[in-house]
């Protein structure tokens, strides 16, 4: 079997998974909605959902049609990084239950989650997409795609993060005016 077919399959794997946390998402933003949450920011998303298919795509394309060759050297570490980056995604996911979702969503009278890795620092999940983005495709040599979106989703992300905070500032004084 050809490292390509092999890293093909790889890849699979991580539509698949993409796929699954689609699924997972669409059912807590319908929970959260259901609790009286509101969307914010909702414009980006498409872009989002862009940048990750592409991504996928790219690093597909790079290795077959410019045959990158596997390189041990740069897949061993890559590799560890891509499995740090997705016990993070992991651990988001679990630590926030059903307030995680791909979009941004709040609901009134809950506060931005300061446990787990959350006391740290405040996006763990986008640490572990970061290096998911940037170290993927250098599993098997892709370095083009590591590096285009790796800077795309960084400006992406930068967007992103401030739309999150906004949001969290914003509604929470929105609360706190109808509270008092």
């Amino acid at each position: 079997m050809s490292s390509a077919l092999l890293f093909s399959g790889f890849v699979g794997l991580l539509v698949l998974q993409r796929f699954w946390e689609l699924k997972r998402s669409q059912q807590n933003i319908k929970i959260l909605l259901e609790s009286g949450g509101e969307e914010f920011f909702p414009r980006h998303y498409p872009v989002m959902v862009a940048l990750h298919s592409g991504w996928i795509l790219s690093m597909l394309l790079e290795v077959w049609i410019l045959e990158r060759e596997f390189s041990w050297q740069l897949a061993g570490p890559s590799m560890i990084l891509v499995i740090i980056g997705q016990g993070l995604r992991y651990h988001a996911i679990l630590t926030l239950g059903t307030h995680w979702n791909t979009k941004i969503v709040l609901v009134p009278g809950k506060e931005a989650l300061r446990s787990g890795l959350y006391r740290y620092f405040r996006h763990p999940n986008y640490l572990g997409v970061v290096l998911e983005i940037a170290f993927f495709p250098l599993l098997h040599s892709a370095i083009w795609t590591s590096i285009f979106f790796s800077i795309a989703n960084a400006m992406l992300l930068f967007h992103r993060i401030r739309c999150e905070e906004k949001a969290l500032t914003d509604y929470c004084a929105y609360q706190q005016v109808f509270k008092d």
